[in-house]
């Protein structure tokens, strides 16, 4: 998992995720990606625009992922962890940042790309096997707390991160494409 590091020198360029070994995977039909943030930090500690950085790094690593990925790539499940209150400033920060737009873009890319599921957890990370369950929809948590909602994206809904979505990835949305699955 990428984490959003926040250090006095600059990040690497994300291009040094990009491997030509990726699209050699020709079986290769689900990408996990992860994308990490948190809050109440940036105001104790004036960080915000580190954070906001740090953020759009992770996200451009990503993107250098996918723009790897082979051609007939089926499924990404993009896995979201959020640390502290998801409040409304941290959801402005992160819907703002620039590398949404290459990521859309870049999901445009794969032909073949029949899914982009987001999977957020309120009760914190999700194990590999349950997430690929609720990709496939199949062997959900049967827990009385946690039900597995699926959310579409939508710049006008309660949920965050379908607002998140919505307004990062419009293009993919539109298409059908992403779907989000919530464990509360």
């Amino acid at each position: 998992m990428l984490l959003p590091v926040v250090e006095k020198t600059p990040i690497p360029a994300p291009t040094q995720w990009r491997t030509r070994l990726l699209k050699d995977c020709t079986q290769l039909e689900i990408l996990r990606l992860n994308f990490l943030t948190m809050s109440d930090v940036s105001d104790r500690l004036g960080i915000a625009t580190a954070l906001r950085a740090a953020y759009n790094d992770v996200l451009d690593a990503n993107v250098e992922l996918v723009l790897s990925a082979p051609p007939q790539l089926r499924s990404i499940i993009i896995t979201c962890s959020h640390f502290g209150e998801l409040d409304e400033e941290t959801v402005k920060l992160i819907e703002q940042l620039p590398a949404w737009r290459r990521l859309d873009d870049a999901l445009l890319r794969l032909r073949h790309l029949k899914s982009v599921v987001c999977v957020t957890s309120k009760d914190g990370d999700l194990d590999a096997e349950t997430q690929i369950n609720l990709l496939l929809l199949q062997n959900l948590p049967e827990t009385p707390a946690s039900s597995p909602q699926l959310i579409a994206p939508s710049v006008s809904s309660k949920d965050e991160y379908a607002r998140i979505l919505a307004t990062g990835l419009p293009s993919a949305s539109s298409a059908g494409l992403v779907q989000i699955i919530t464990i509360s």
